[in-house]
């Protein structure tokens, strides 16, 4: 955890940022992943906020512009990406096949250009998805921190961490892209994040009802 401490108390800062990028160097845990020098950070729990090279992109893509929708959908497809055949043809229906191919390769280019970083986004497998070696965004790291809290068995929680439960518990500002509309795939998503948050609050609840019977 050496470079998370060298950022934390911003020990040649520059040069720290500096030699975690160009040596690939990832967090050690997700408490670090909030200060490391990510090339992109997204903030969707609420309302879409993007951050490129630490600097806050003000020029937001028109809601018109599919690049948009794309970044969204990759969102919420998470690590494993999706499909490109599933992104061409659910973005364009009304194309072809080869025409779909050619829009949804100019829509990448151009989130590229938006997010100044042309490897944001990359091949895996048959799909698309954004590089995790680049990219923070505070619904992954949400889930992955609520998976670590909350069992997936009904009525079953795993013992309380602290320091997770405070950091999934700031990281949820609102619900996922609020204001960004309902269509199916992120409507779902949505839902799965309320759910967990909720599940979050109720063990959260437990833990203090417990700990005052006991006291």
């Amino acid at each position: 955890r050496r470079p998370a401490l060298a950022q934390a108390q911003m020990i040649e800062p520059q040069a720290v940022r500096g030699a975690i990028l160009a040596q690939g160097i990832g967090p050690a845990t997700e408490a670090d992943g909030q200060i490391w020098p990510w090339p992109l950070r997204l903030q969707t729990l609420g309302r879409l906020r993007v951050v490129a090279a630490e600097e806050p992109l003000s020029d937001e893509l028109p809601v018109t512009d599919k690049s948009r929708e794309l970044l969204q959908r990759l969102v919420a497809a998470g690590a494993p990406g999706e499909s490109t055949a599933s992104l061409a043809s659910s973005l364009w229906p009304e194309q072809s096949g080869s025409e779909q191919d050619r829009l949804l390769g100019e829509a990448v280019h151009r989130l590229g250009q938006w997010l100044r970083d042309a490897s944001a986004v990359e091949a895996h497998g048959e799909g698309l998805r954004l590089n995790p070696r680049h990219c923070w965004c505070d619904a992954w790291t949400f889930e992955r921190l609520t998976q670590g809290l909350v069992d997936d068995q009904p009525g079953g929680a795993a013992p309380m961490d602290w320091e997770a439960a405070n950091l999934a518990l700031s990281l949820y500002a609102g619900h996922f892209l609020a204001d960004e509309g309902d269509k199916p795939w992120a409507k779902a998503y949505r839902n799965r994040l309320r759910e967990r948050f909720l599940r979050l609050v109720q063990h959260v609840a437990r833990q203090f009802e417990a700990m005052n019977a006991l006291g």
